[in-house]
């Protein structure tokens, strides 16, 4: 059975949310709505006006499309960790720059956990 619009609004915000790991009461602060409305919106219980849902999407650094698009059965199959997900959300906050000095950290972290991992 196919979701209504507002559950998948509300699912695609829960997860936009926890990949930048801000709580309820972070996100409706910078939306400026209470954490109650917003958790009303992510249950698919309440409607967010189209000025709420685009002020969402600019405080979760996503364009509005992102939070109406519904999760497609591949997508599913591919899901990412939790720590990979949150992560991905810490990196959309930084410059290109910053985001290349921590992935060649990542890589040079990972490659000496290999090689310990070999003794």
């Amino acid at each position: 059975m196919k979701e209504d619009i507002y559950t998948i609004i509300g699912k695609r915000t829960r997860q936009e949310r926890e990949k930048l790991g801000l709580t309820q009461e972070e996100l409706a602060d910078k939306v400026e709505i209470h954490p109650s409305f917003l958790g009303q919106i992510e249950r698919g219980t309440k409607k967010a006006s189209i000025i709420t849902l685009q002020r969402i999407a600019d405080a979760l650094g996503v364009s509005a499309d992102i939070l109406l698009k519904e999760e497609n059965n591949k997508a599913k199959n591919n899901k990412l960790s939790e720590y990979q997900i949150k992560v991905s959300g810490l990196m959309r906050n930084f410059q290109t720059n910053e985001q290349r000095f921590l992935y060649k950290t990542t890589k040079e972290l990972y490659k000496n956990i290999k090689k310990r991992k070999k003794y």
